[in-house]
């Protein structure tokens, strides 16, 4: 007869806290990949590393702090399997905006200040908004906006003329308004 495992629970005590996450967190990863495959092995990893940190000794201050983490990894996840597909993908960094801005204090385990997970919130809200602009109004509004290009750069850049700059920009604050409303309006579809 087979020696059958112990349950779940007395495998992994504490598991169902990762686990009542699983649907979130898959929520979370197929609104940012067309691929569904591609957000369950994200998910899953997300959720691996989890419990390997929390195995490690790693406590969240709150389900909070654990679901920004959950979110960031899986999110990263997605990033690297966009990059093997040779696909290019939208990100936090291409923004600018490096892991330890978001949170100085998550590497050392420490409770994120809230000032940081407000700056990191917002930051998140920026990508998502950004990321359903078109290509080209994303790029006129990186350029003028993180890289501090001046519209003739960016023409040059572009191969586009002063004024066409000025009116994809123009064209591209009027989109990026309306989208972050409705993200606002609508905060679930970050999830």
């Amino acid at each position: 007869m087979p020696v059958m495992s112990p349950p779940l629970r007395q495998q992994a005590p504490g598991l169902e806290r990762f686990l009542s996450l699983a649907e979130p967190l898959f929520a979370f990863a197929a609104s940012r990949s067309h691929d569904r495959e591609a957000a369950l092995d994200a998910v899953q990893e997300a959720l691996a590393a989890a419990v390997r940190e929390r195995n490690g000794g790693r406590r969240w201050a709150d389900d909070e702090a654990m679901w920004a983490w959950l979110v960031a990894v899986t999110r990263n996840k997605l990033i690297d399997t966009s990059r093997k597909a040779g696909r290019h993908a939208m990100t936090l960094t291409s923004l600018g905006v490096r892991p330890e801005d978001l949170r100085p204090s998550f590497l050392a385990g420490d409770a994120m200040p809230e000032d940081a997970l407000m700056k990191a919130e917002v930051r998140a809200v920026c990508a998502a908004a950004l990321d359903e602009l078109a290509p080209r109004q994303r790029e006129a509004l990186l350029a003028f906006y993180r890289e501090g290009m001046s519209h003739a750069e960016i023409g040059v850049r572009m191969q586009l003329g002063i004024k066409a700059v000025e009116s994809l920009l123009a064209r591209a604050r009027v989109a990026l308004h309306v989208v972050l409303r409705r993200i606002v309006q609508n905060p679930e579809e970050l999830l």
